[in-house]
């Protein structure tokens, strides 16, 4: 389905199909939307402000301007109408990718200082308790886990 309206001066169109925008040009229509390396989303500059194309499109199609467009495969440059959905934050965030650790990265907790020791650190209260800098990963793991069990 083609769905067509005016924004910005220009008159606007969307591929349901294929998830494409295109605006009007005097010799026919121009395909939008440059893919950012920064955010990996597709923006474009309408009347000289900065929109995220999956926002633009939503708007195009259900004229009304989305709280959070969250793409539900994940996949950011699929902009088909039947992959976008106006959502929350919270349910955005539950929908994206799960990070892992690292097999080098520090467990949780423990972070290196400038000079290569470690230090342990726990949240509590609204508070970061720290511990004594230590000169192995394990010694301060046992500063964590002691100071989990004091103020835990």
């Amino acid at each position: 389905m083609i769905y067509k309206r005016e924004f910005g001066s220009k008159e606007w169109a969307y591929s349901s199909k294929t998830g494409k925008l295109f605006y009007k040009v005097p010799d026919g229509w121009y395909e939008v939307g440059q893919f950012s390396t920064k955010n990996k989303y597709a923006s474009i500059r309408v009347a000289g402000i900065h929109h995220l194309l999956h926002r633009l499109i939503w708007y195009i199609v259900h004229d009304y301007w989305p709280n959070t467009v969250d793409h539900k495969d994940r996949n950011t440059k699929n902009n088909r109408l039947s992959n976008l959905r106006d959502t929350d934050h919270s349910v955005n965030a539950r929908n994206s990718r799960k990070r892992k650790r690292k097999e080098n990265e520090l467990p949780v907790g423990i972070n290196r200082t400038r000079n290569g020791r470690y230090i342990a650190h726990y949240g509590c209260n609204y508070k970061v308790i720290t511990g004594l800098v230590r000169n192995t990963v394990e010694e301060a793991l046992i500063d964590r886990k002691d100071l989990e069990q004091f103020y835990g």
